[in-house]
């Protein structure tokens, strides 16, 4: 029996086992994690939408760049509200130039 979910399973539990492994210190090791998750987030939903069977390349261009504007905008909050959370989970506060 082979199914549709096992490879972005596979590649997120691996990404994310490789940013615990490595707590996010080195860019190697958050660029590899960025595009593992890219990756995986994107077979996520290209295999939601054959599983529903409503697989439309458009309509998976539109759920992805959807998902990066839910990120820009938390990002965006997060910089006007002037807290930040460092590699261990803490709030740290910072000045504006």
């Amino acid at each position: 029996m082979r199914s549709s979910w096992i490879w972005p399973a596979i590649i997120t539990v691996s990404a994310l086992a490789a940013g615990l492994v490595n707590f996010l210190d080195e860019p190697i090791t958050q660029w590899t994690l960025a595009i593992a998750l890219s990756l995986s987030i994107d077979a996520f939903v290209a295999g939601l939408q054959l599983y529903v069977g409503k697989w439309l390349p458009a309509g998976t261009l539109e759920i992805l760049i959807g998902f990066c504007l839910v990120g820009v905008f938390a990002q965006i909050v997060q910089v006007k509200l002037g807290t930040k959370y460092d590699l261990h989970g803490r709030r740290t506060y910072f000045k504006h130039d």
